[in-house]
């Protein structure tokens, strides 16, 4: 299954938000790996040296965004959801918080 498959049939606003979740994983880690997966529905990406560390998980309203090690994440402007479980997601129907985070997880160095 590809990355277009699973995309394809989302609304043209959830595309966009996964499609620029995309970049920004790609753009702030450039060696990962980025992969479909048909059963999870999901977009994941791993790195070489650490396994995967997220997915994106597009739904007919929204698109969530997982970290595999999310409770450990600092989350001072309590952006993401979840806090018992490792996997910590983000969901969102709108791109807009995803400059915060960005900034606010690899302003420590990732």
């Amino acid at each position: 299954m590809s990355i277009n498959t699973i995309l394809q049939d989302h609304t043209p606003d959830v595309q966009a938000i996964a499609e620029r979740l995309r970049a920004l994983i790609r753009a702030t880690v450039p060696d990962a790996i980025e992969s479909a997966h048909a059963v999870w529905h999901s977009i994941n990406f791993t790195h070489p040296e650490s396994g995967y560390f997220c997915g994106i998980f597009p739904r007919p309203k929204q698109v969530t965004l997982v970290f595999e090690f999310g409770v450990l994440l600092p989350d001072p402007d309590h952006l993401l959801d979840g806090w018992r479980w490792m996997p910590r997601p983000k969901r969102t129907s709108r791109p807009s918080w995803r400059s915060m985070a960005a900034k606010r997880l690899y302003s420590n160095g990732g």
